[in-house]
């Protein structure tokens, strides 16, 4: 870590921060999330840290990261739109599972759809419906 400037004034201070450094600031704050699941700035700061620390190590966010991403921002008070939360995700599969779906499953495009709603899937049952239409 190199500290380039400190205001006490303004209470900022410019840091440069290693690839390394960033690595193990993401995993210390994975780790304490749970200590800090009420704080709005943990959840703000964790998605920002997410996004250097990827910017830094690969030049681009993946899917993965962008979805930790907005899990970390949809707990603050300036959540995104447009995305699931885990009980709208509960809810859409189990709407599906309960109306019988599997030759749904069986169309790439609708499983191509349901991925970018939902992301991947831990539902049992849709897994199998899916594994099932690759075949």
């Amino acid at each position: 870590m190199d500290i380039q400037s400190v205001s006490k004034e303004s209470r900022e201070c410019t840091i440069k921060l290693s690839v390394d450094e960033l690595v193990m600031i993401c995993n210390s704050f994975y780790y304490a999330e749970n200590t800090y699941e009420s704080s709005c700035l943990f959840h703000k700061l964790y998605s920002e840290m997410i996004i250097v620390n990827n910017l830094c190590q690969y030049g681009h966010i993946d899917n993965f990261a962008l979805s930790e991403i907005i899990k970390q921002r949809n707990k603050t008070e300036n959540k995104i739109s447009g995305i699931l939360s885990e009980n709208d995700k509960a809810i859409f599969e189990s709407y599906i599972e309960m109306n019988d779906m599997p030759i749904a499953f069986g169309n790439s495009d609708w499983c191509n759809i349901y991925s970018k709603i939902v992301g991947s899937s831990e539902n049992d049952k849709i897994k199998e419906w899916i594994d099932e239409g690759v075949m």
